[in-house]
């Protein structure tokens, strides 16, 4: 059972929970609001936090960072006038089991990081979140609609459109 809490100490954006996952052992997890999340595992919840939230505010320190050299070239991916086509087909995606699956490599870490931001403002923006994982520079995705019984559907395509279009900006391949 995982316990929600505020803590004041959190960067804005930031929330956590930790769970006991054994006798005296917890996992905290923080998690932003894009959706971006860090779990750490310890004894003492008060030290996994801090360590967790020194480890927050380097990322957003270093997503700052990284925006300030490459400026969004757009205020989101899909929008009126600028929709993809759902019913065409999505180049380099493939669909297996009722899932679309595609994997990006990008320039290094940093790259990757702030296209996983700019995908979780999308995700939001459409209300389909896609499952991802991501090691080093390598992002990866898997699209299926639950709502719709686990099957690929218009907002799994529309989704994966708008994630080409950011992975282009970002030089993902």
């Amino acid at each position: 059972m995982w316990t929600e809490s505020d803590s004041p100490n959190l960067p804005p954006g930031w929330s956590f929970t930790y769970k006991e996952v054994s006798n005296g052992v917890y996992v905290v997890r923080l998690e932003s609001r894009h959706g971006l999340a860090i779990e750490m595992t310890g004894t003492d919840v008060d030290a996994i936090l801090r360590q967790a939230i020194e480890a927050t505010t380097d990322i957003d320190r270093q997503l700052t960072e990284l925006r300030a050299k490459h400026p969004k070239k757009h205020s989101s991916a899909v929008r009126p006038g600028n929709t993809p086509n759902p019913n065409l087909p999505t180049p380099m995606w493939t669909e297996t089991d009722n899932t679309l699956t595609r994997t990006f490599r990008f320039p290094d870490f940093k790259v990757a990081f702030s296209f996983m931001t700019d995908v979780a403002e999308e995700a939001e923006h459409q209300q389909h979140h896609p499952w991802w994982s991501n090691e080093y520079n390598v992002v990866s995705f898997r699209l299926h609609t639950h709502d719709a019984g686990n099957t690929v559907t218009d907002k799994d395509h529309a989704l994966a459109a708008a994630i080409d279009q950011l992975a282009a900006e970002y030089g993902g391949q």
